[in-house]
């Protein structure tokens, strides 16, 4: 958030949330725009334009543009009407539940179902063809890990899911 570009100046708690939301999107290596973005639509009391986020955050039209389409696709931002006004308008998802279970649904679960029918169609091909055995002791690895993965992974599901 490089406020020296900005006319606007966000409050202090504000700037502090929106701080927040991107250390914690960047746990995740998600870029620091798209948390800038969320964190700055979830603060806002009211639903914002385009131009009032590039304004707010001293983000070119570009890099705006682009981080509202990737919140939009996971469902982490929507459009909101706002009546009399021709301006799309964009509010934050506020149910974090809502927002994880989609991504948890949307994105990981395929990944993982995908790894692991991956992972079994390498073993098949290794035990067909002359592998050499240092080469099947990864394929064991990456199954481990995988398994692991859905350990991990499982609980994590069931929490948000309840």
């Amino acid at each position: 958030m490089d406020s020296s570009h900005s006319q606007y100046e966000i409050p202090e708690v504000e700037r502090e949330i929106i701080g927040f939301v991107v250390n914690v999107a960047s746990m995740f290596h998600i870029p620091k725009s798209l948390g800038e973005i969320f964190g700055l639509l979830y603060v806002s009391l009211e639903p914002l334009p385009m131009d009032q986020i590039v304004e707010r955050l001293g983000v070119s039209l570009g890099t705006a543009s682009q981080g509202i389409r990737a919140l939009k696709s996971v469902g982490a931002i929507h459009s909101v009407y706002v009546p009399g006004v021709r301006k799309e308008h964009f509010a934050a998802e506020k149910d974090f539940r809502k927002l994880l279970t989609r991504v948890i649904k949307d994105d990981w679960t395929p990944k993982l179902e995908s790894t692991t029918s991956r992972l079994e169609m390498i073993e098949q091909l290794a035990q067909e063809k002359e592998v050499d055995p240092l080469l099947r002791d990864k394929v064991k690895t990456l199954k481990r890990l995988n398994k692991k993965a859905h350990m991990l992974f499982d609980p994590i599901s069931k929490i948000i899911n309840h």
